[in-house]
């Protein structure tokens, strides 16, 4: 029984390395553009909870291949999905379609679930880069350099983004232009 379950479990990382499905977004029951998942688990308060309801069974509606597979959560807002692939490139994609809206070229690895807000899309790598993207065509506002890579999903506050990254620190940065809302190391 263990020899099965581990075939089973290697069969099943194999083919989530290489591909991200999307289960049952179209049995919605709330109009496909107006969903919003902004950031992981949903909003600033992290709940997990999504107000609408799912129509059963799930079917897969589209498929995306990622080379090198994907470890973050998807954000959604606007009837796009946006994501980082362990390839180091970063993804919005049609919501009903799954087809390619734009892609950015990052520096390395994405591990953080992306933050969708003030018109960008903020997210992390593992060089310890922090984007801010446009969210309508993908073109770099800014970019923020931390000591160590970044893993954390970002959060907001007011005008603000928060993030933590493996160099020990919490930086605060204002989201519609770099600069530092509060960060000191000495």
């Amino acid at each position: 029984m263990s020899c099965l379950l581990n075939s089973f479990f290697k069969v099943l990382k194999s083919l989530l390395k290489h591909w991200i499905v999307l289960f049952g977004l179209l049995s919605l029951t709330i109009p496909l553009r107006a969903q919003s998942w902004p950031m992981f688990r949903g909003g600033p308060q992290q709940t997990g909870v999504f107000p609408g309801e799912l129509s059963l069974p799930l079917e897969p509606v589209w498929m995306f291949e990622i080379q090198e597979g994907v470890v973050a959560t998807a954000a959604l807002e606007k009837g796009v999905v946006y994501l980082g692939g362990r390839s180091g490139i970063f993804y919005a994609l049609d919501l009903e379609t799954g087809t390619e809206k734009w892609s950015f070229d990052g520096a390395d690895e994405i591990h953080s679930s992306a933050l969708v807000k003030f018109g960008k899309v903020f997210f992390g790598d593992e060089r310890g880069s922090f984007f801010a993207l446009q969210a309508s065509d993908g073109v770099k506002s800014w970019t923020f350099q931390a000591g160590a890579g970044i893993k954390s999903s970002a959060n907001v506050q007011g005008d603000s983004i928060i993030f933590g990254s493996y160099d020990n620190f919490v930086y605060c940065l204002s989201a519609q232009q770099y600069r530092r809302s509060w960060f000191d190391r000495k």
